[in-house]
């Protein structure tokens, strides 16, 4: 029955040596990379991380279950369906071997009773799970028990309960980022011999129980009156076995710890030009390991108000940056991590510290920072008076003040006496760097976008010379002037004609067309050309055309020079009305036509029917009856003279008549 499960996130353990071997192989390639020659911590070294919380289930047996009529928890202990839960786990562990000593609070009281009387009682409090460097476990506890008759009462203090083993071919120790969770089936099988002295100091004398040896810790056996023992081992004959032998065992556990969150506390040492701002760093409740291959921490100084990053080309933004590891000697840019704690002294560039600016310690995990479990930020109060340098004044000039966008600014920095480089920047944005020759810096800016830019030239200092940064100065981008040609497909004709406006834009966008001032049409600019089809209603006349280009983000709106467009009147041909001879007392019908107009278009417009000289009928014609309308005239009782008039519907048309026509009765 010795099996035992570990499991926590996101982890896969590895077993004792073999995690040792690969931790070791991460811890000197990771070293190597800083520039850090790694040297082996000897095998004996034992390196605790501390739990602060956590929990530790257990019912203890199914026989304690289903036998015991009161079952109460106590003592900030719980009970579910048969399952104490302890509390306030405390203690420490070695993430690498599994190496704990956990220990959890309250109480579990198990009573069995007659009708109101208690015949016997057992209480176990505070739990306390320990595992050695090679797996094998332990639970021990306190134990009160109780029996009416005789009466005894008993009490002893950290019992060892029951055993359990971890290595099983699995896994040998607690994983986890923040919590690790350990699952085990204590030890029931040869664990008491029969025959044996262990067995006879418990008053088990026979020779034959416990069976197969099946028992809790002779221990535990002594810790409790002699009436309550037979629950806790496997007893009867082996031809004939106590019916409750399957419920007897110890029940499977489960413990979790939780670890403790890491803290920071920061102090001045010393300051100076040649040595630099020395801060001391002491540190408590960090994790040697939290992945394979994560093997201590780093620390490092960088701006307050959030950690610049975690790359290799975010380090580069820290001060003072120091490796903390598990493993190894202590050096000018590593420190020694020992039972969750480190202390070390970081050394601060003087020249790098800007008096205007607010500056923490940072910790994260190393060194990929694959968890957030050790990330920390301490404020700092850096005394600047500590520091002497000589305090540098920078001054920005630039060549112009106003530019068109695509045009070059430059922009030059004064340091006066001092050496090294200059950033500049537009408001945030670093622009770039320009080293100092004869105390001057110049940087050709490139790119600005249009608005106005507020820059600034920034001196990082030296070793003699403090970090300053100079007034702003604006420069205003400004678009640049657009550019638009307008043609049309004809620039005279007859109303109605079909007429393309074509404009040549320098600039992207869109263009609107106006005839008169009034926008008639748009077109979006396509490879520097945009073009639209003026509307067929533009009226007879002289008119003026202008493509006005609307601007973008780049470049200004502009108006092309106007183009004059004439159109003249559209004329109708011809009128016919025709018609054949009728009944007396019947409804003639006539035919009119108009032909098409001089613009080449069908007519529209309104045709009336005259007969003997007065209008009898008034129709609408439209486009689609291609100029011709039959038209069912009045009742007629005699032969009739007609006649048909084409008034169309726009004034850039003209009218027409046509001939009288004679219409006799059949």
């Amino acid at each position: 029955m010795d099996h035992s499960t570990i499991s926590a996130t996101p982890v896969a353990p590895i077993k004792g040596t073999a995690f040792k071997r690969v931790l070791a192989t991460a811890v000197t390639a990771a070293l190597a990379f800083a520039g850090v020659t790694a040297v082996a911590a000897p095998a004996s070294a034992v390196e605790t991380d501390t739990v602060t919380d956590g929990t530790f289930s257990w019912s203890i047996s199914k026989q304690m279950v289903d036998h015991m009529s009161t079952k109460t928890p106590t003592e900030g202990a719980t009970l579910d369906a048969g399952v104490f839960t302890f509390v306030d786990g405390t203690g420490t562990f070695d993430p690498e071997t599994g190496e704990s000593n956990i220990s959890y609070s309250g109480s579990a009281y198990l009573a069995f009773a007659f009708g109101t009387s208690t015949i016997y009682s057992l209480t176990i409090s505070n739990p306390n799970v320990i595992v050695d460097e090679d797996g094998n476990g332990q639970i021990r506890a306190d134990v009160d028990n109780y029996i009416s008759s005789p009466v005894s009462n008993g009490s002893v203090d950290d019992v060892l309960i029951t055993t359990f083993t971890t290595g099983d071919g699995t896994t040998d120790t607690w994983t986890g980022d923040t919590t690790a969770t350990l699952t085990d089936l204590p030890k029931w099988d040869n664990v008491l011999a029969p025959g044996s002295a262990d067995a006879a100091e418990v008053g088990l004398t026979n020779g034959v129980v416990p069976l197969n040896g099946q028992s809790f810790t002779k221990d535990f056996l002594l810790s409790i009156g002699s009436g309550l023992r037979a629950h806790f081992y496997a007893s009867g004959t082996a031809e004939s076995p106590t019916a409750s032998n399957v419920k007897k065992f110890p029940a499977q556990f489960t413990a979790t710890a939780e670890y403790a969150s890491p803290t920071v506390e920061t102090s001045f040492v010393s300051a100076s030009n040649a040595d630099g701002y020395k801060i001391q760093v002491d540190g408590d409740g960090f994790r040697q390991v939290t992945n394979p291959g994560d093997a201590g921490i780093y620390a490092a100084v960088a701006p307050a108000g959030g950690a610049p990053g975690y790359s290799g080309a975010d380090i580069g933004k820290y001060f003072g940056t120091k490796y903390i590891f598990a493993n190894g000697p202590e050096t000018a840019t590593t420190s020694r991590l020992t039972d969750g704690k480190f202390s070390t002294v970081l050394t601060l560039p003087s020249a790098s510290l800007d008096p205007n600016v607010e500056y923490s310690l940072y910790t994260w995990q190393s060194h990929t920072h694959s968890n957030t479990t050790q990330d920390t930020e301490t404020p700092l109060d850096i005394d600047f008076d500590a520091v002497e340098r000589y305090i540098s004044t920078t001054e920005l000039g630039l060549e112009t003040a106003t530019v068109v966008i695509g045009d070059d600014v430059v922009a030059t920095a004064t340091v006066e006496g001092a050496t090294g480089s200059v950033e500049f920047f537009d408001a945030e944005a670093s622009l770039g760097s320009a080293d100092l020759v004869d105390g001057v810096a110049s940087l050709t800016i490139e790119g600005l976008a249009v608005g106005t830019h507020s820059l600034t030239a920034v001196y990082g200092g030296n070793a003699n010379y403090a970090k300053s940064t100079s007034s702003a100065q604006e420069v205003v981008v400004t678009k640049a002037d657009g550019d638009v040609s307008l043609s049309l497909s004809r620039t005279s004709g007859t109303y109605g004609n079909i007429v393309n406006a074509t404009a040549n834009v320098a600039g992207t966008g869109a263009v609107a067309f106006l005839v008169d001032d009034k926008t008639v049409a748009t077109a979006e600019i396509v490879e520097g050309v945009a073009t639209a089809q003026l509307p067929r209603t533009i009226a007879a006349g002289t008119h003026s055309v202008v493509a006005s280009y609307v601007g973008n983000d780049t470049t200004n709106a502009v108006d092309s020079a106007a183009v004059e467009l004439t159109l003249a009147k559209a004329t109708t041909a011809k009128v016919t009305v025709a018609g054949a001879k009728f009944k007396k007392n019947s409804y003639p019908v006539v035919t009119v036509k108009v032909s098409k107009l001089s613009n080449g278009f069908y007519p529209t417009g309104t045709l009336k029917v005259l007969v003997n000289g007065k209008v009898d009928r008034t129709v609408n014609l439209t486009e689609v009856r291609k100029g011709v309308y039959a038209v069912k005239l009045n009742k007629q009782s005699k032969a009739i003279t007609v006649q048909a008039s084409f008034k169309p519907d726009s004034a850039s048309v003209t009218g027409n008549y046509s001939s009288k026509v004679s219409i006799k009765l059949k």
